[in-house]
């Protein structure tokens, strides 16, 4: 499976979580580049799609934010985004340090 396809099955896990189909998910996760998202984001959610099965969507939320297509996208994008798609807040550079650690231990373990 490639990473691409494994974003979309990503995103078709969170349209089936939140109750609605992969054209209506909030901006963040409806574009194949995702975005940043905002520190908080599960709370917005939760508060969002009240029905929503909270231990999926956090199971969710750590596979989308570790995901090597998320982690590039911290590497190099400038700010968090809400649920709008708005910039809500800057990526701090610890953060980036974090992602960047990341996608070397992944690249690391898919060479073994």
């Amino acid at each position: 499976m490639s990473k691409r396809d494994g974003m979309l099955k990503l995103r078709q896990e969170l349209a089936a979580t939140l109750g609605c189909s992969v054209e209506d998910l909030p901006k963040p996760f409806a574009l194949w580049c995702p975005m940043i998202l905002k520190r908080g984001i599960a709370e917005d959610l939760k508060a969002k799609y009240p029905h929503a099965d909270r231990d999926a969507l956090a199971s969710f939320l750590h596979r989308w934010t570790t995901h090597p297509i998320y982690l590039k996208r911290m590497l190099y994008g400038n700010n968090r985004h809400d649920l709008d798609g708005n910039n809500v807040e800057p990526i701090e550079g610890g953060h980036r340090l974090r992602a960047k650690g990341m996608l070397r231990s992944k690249r690391m373990e898919a060479a073994e």
